[in-house]
């Protein structure tokens, strides 16, 4: 992981540089969404609490979270509907139920070592499951868009969707 030091720089620089862009957008009448990315490799700027802060600082951006990164830089975080969860909680604490109405979601399995994304690949033969974040986000009634990112992009769409669409609609909480 890179140092304190850096990491504080990197935030401070990426928080500086969204926020003209952000002011430079509204100051031009462009309705467009900004989101910061999760990104999958240890040395990276963009851990899940970095995003969430940095949309915490900056009005009019939303999270992107990138499930494949995540699962990877947590060494293959526990693959299961409540990991899930608490992703989507924490981001609701820190940021609002709104928030996840705008969240993005960018998915894809993932070939991964020592905490950081290689590969993505096919999404029958790898991990983290869809299955488990399609419950989530029918328990959460996540309204945000979710981006398929696999090899195979038609086929892991169509997959994704038809997953989705099977699970049923409750709130966990």
């Amino acid at each position: 992981m890179y140092s304190k030091k850096l990491q504080n720089t990197a935030y401070e620089n990426v928080k500086t540089n969204l926020a003209k862009i952000r002011e430079e957008l509204d100051t031009n009448g462009l309705n467009i969404l900004l989101g910061p990315k999760t990104t999958g490799r240890q040395r990276h700027f963009g851990t899940l609490d970095e995003i969430i802060s940095l949309c915490s600082d900056i009005e009019g951006i939303c999270p992107v979270l990138d499930f494949g990164h995540i699962y990877a830089r947590r060494n293959g975080m526990h693959d299961a509907k409540n990991a899930y969860l608490s992703t989507f909680y924490k981001v609701e604490r820190a940021l609002g139920s709104d928030a996840l109405k705008k969240t993005y979601i960018r998915f894809s399995a993932v070939e991964y070592k020592n905490g950081n994304e290689i590969r993505h690949v096919i999404l029958e033969f790898g991990k983290p499951k869809f299955e488990y974040l399609a419950d989530a986000m029918k328990d959460v009634e996540i309204a945000g868009t979710v981006i398929c990112k696999s090899p195979i992009l038609e086929e892991d769409a169509l997959r994704m969707k038809n997953i989705y669409e099977s699970r049923p609609l409750k709130r966990a909480y």
